[in-house]
C-alpha cells in the first residue's frame, strides 16, 4: 500500500541564476523557476553542459546560487542536510570498508545509537537484494550492485527529498531497467520526493510525474511536461501509443534545443 502524502511544496526554486568566476565568466544557469511537489517524482532532460548537475547540486546545498531563492520545505536552502539526500553516478563508495561498513558510515560517524539505524540498515539490503552481500567489498560487485548500495545508504537517514544525478547512466541497458523497476518499487512505499537528473528520454518518461526540458546553456527550464500515465508503471508501458506520443513530444523539445545551439555556436564562430 502507498503512503499518504502530505500536501505542499517539496522544492521552490525561483529566478536562480549561477555564474562561474575566472578569466572568461562562464553563465551556467539563468532565471531557473521550478517547482516539486511533496511526494512527486521529477525528471530534468538537458544537453550536457546546460547546468542539470550544477542545479541539483545547488538544491543539495553543496554549492549557493549566484542570484535567486531555493527553499526545501518553505526553508531557505544554505548548506547540505540530512532531509536532502543526494545519489551520484558513481555510488561512490569507500573502497576499503564492507558493504555493511559504507551503509552505516554515517549514522556511525554521527554517534548515532545503533539502535535507531541497524534494523533499518538490514531491512534496506534486504530490499535492494543485498541482503547476502554486507561483507564484501566495492571491488566484489557489480555496478548496479553498487548503485543499490548507494540508493540504500541514501535512504538509510529517511531524507525528504532524494536527488539524483544520472545514477543510472553508467549501466548497461538490462541492468538500468532492473535498477528503474526497483527505485520504482522502492518509491511507491513512501512517495519520498524525487529529483532525477538524466539524458535518457524513455527513462525520464518511464519514471516521472513531470519532466522538466532545460535549454543549452546557459541553463534554464525551457518546458514542464506532465506524465499522465497511471502507476504502478511496468516495462510493457514502453510501447503503448500513449508513452510513444510522450517520447514524440520531448523528444522534439531536445532537438530544438540541440539545433538552437548549433546555430549559436556557428554564429559565434
Amino acid at each position: 500500500m502507498s503512503a499518504a502524502i502530505e500536501p505542499g511544496i517539496a522544492i521552490e526554486v525561483r529566478n536562480v541564476c549561477k555564474t562561474f568566476g575566472g578569466a572568461r565568466e562562464v553563465v551556467a544557469l539563468r532565471d531557473v523557476d521550478l517547482t516539486l511537489q511533496r511526494g512527486e517524482f521529477a525528471a530534468v532532460l538537458g544537453a550536457s553542459g546546460c547546468g542539470k548537475s550544477t542545479l541539483l547540486s545547488m538544491l543539495a546545498g553543496f554549492e549557493k546560487a549566484s542570484s535567486g531563492t531555493m527553499s526545501a520545505f518553505g526553508h531557505s536552502i544554505e548548506k547540505p542536510d540530512p532531509e536532502r539526500a543526494m545519489v551520484f553516478q558513481e555510488a561512490a563508495l569507500f573502497p576499503w570498508l564492507s558493504v555493511w561498513e559504507n551503509m552505516v558510515f554515517s549514522p556511525k560517524n554521527r554517534s548515532m545509537p545503533k539502535a535507531r539505524y541497524e534494523d533499518k540498515a538490514r531491512r534496506l539490503l534486504d530490499a535492494v537484494g543485498l541482503g547476502a552481500f554486507h561483507h564484501h567489498h566495492p571491488e566484489q560487485l557489480s555496478g548496479g550492485m553498487k548503485q543499490r548500495v548507494g540508493i540504500a545508504r541514501a535512504l538509510l537517514m529517511e531524507p525528504k527529498v532524494l536527488l539524483m544525478d544520472e545514477p543510472f547512466g553508467a549501466l548497461d541497458a538490462q541492468t538500468r531497467l532492473e535498477m528503474q523497476e526497483l527505485l520504482l518499487d522502492i518509491w511507491s512505499r513512501d512517495k519520498r520526493t524525487v529529483m532525477f537528473i538524466t539524458h535518457d528520454i524513455e527513462e525520464a518518461i518511464f519514471l516521472s510525474d513531470v519532466v522538466y526540458v532545460m535549454t543549452a546553456r546557459p541553463g534554464t527550464m525551457k518546458a514542464r511536461i506532465e506524465i499522465p500515465l497511471g502507476r504502478p508503471r511496468h516495462v510493457d508501458m514502453l510501447t503503448t501509443p500513449e508513452f510513444s506520443e510522450l517520447r514524440r513530444q520531448v523528444m522534439g523539445l531536445i532537438r530544438e534545443e540541440v539545433a538552437r545551439a548549433r546555430a549559436e555556436a556557428s554564429a559565434a564562430a
